[in-house]
């Protein structure tokens, strides 16, 4: 018998399980939520596979930063929307804006907050341990460095499928995150 015989394949081992007694090893998972096509379908993906295990503990993430849209949230979000530029915009100029950037930092917030509240729930209600954190500044940065502090051993994280130009000129959160974070990365595609 060679020394690779010798090995136990990786496919015969399964990572989530303790050798000592069997259970799963208790995991910190983080999902990038923000209620997009790409995120819902990664969640979707993730509970039909079963990636989550009862003994992990699920983090549901979302970044609110000045790329965040509030239209990127659900339908119940239209109630927020805004003209591109009101008449009080070119009456009081820069005091307007101001006003008006908090007042939309204020809605995304509390917007994210609900849908995550909601995501949270349902995970909660299928025996899972899931929390909500919510994140501010650039998406792929903030989930860079919240999967540090939290000490995420996985981030899951959907993608929108862009093609090259647009890729190179927006950037991929996506690849930036398999490039930066210091946890394994799974990145669920659109459906074809």
């Amino acid at each position: 018998m060679d020394a690779l015989e010798a090995q136990p394949s990786p496919l015969n081992v399964s990572p989530l399980l303790s050798p000592a007694d069997g259970r799963s090893t208790p995991r910190t998972i983080m999902i990038a939520y923000d209620h997009s096509k790409a995120s819902e379908h990664a969640l979707r993906w993730a509970l039909e596979h079963q990636i989550f295990h009862a003994s992990d503990d699920i983090i549901v993430a979302y970044a609110i930063g000045e790329g965040s849209s509030i239209t990127s949230m659900d339908a119940t979000a239209t109630m927020f929307a805004y003209d591109p530029l009101p008449l009080a915009a070119v009456a009081n100029g820069a005091e307007w804006f101001l006003e008006d950037y908090s007042k939309r930092m204020e809605d995304l917030t509390t917007n994210a907050s609900a849908v995550l509240d909601r995501v949270v729930s349902k995970l909660k209600s299928k025996e899972f341990h899931a929390r909500k954190l919510l994140l501010s500044g650039e998406t792929k940065e903030a989930l860079v460095k919240a999967t540090k502090q939290h000490h995420v051993d996985m981030l899951i994280i959907g993608s929108r499928g862009l093609g090259f130009l647009k890729r190179q000129l927006v950037g991929s959160t996506s690849d930036h995150c398999v490039n930066h974070c210091n946890c394994s990365v799974l990145v669920i595609r659109p459906k074809a």
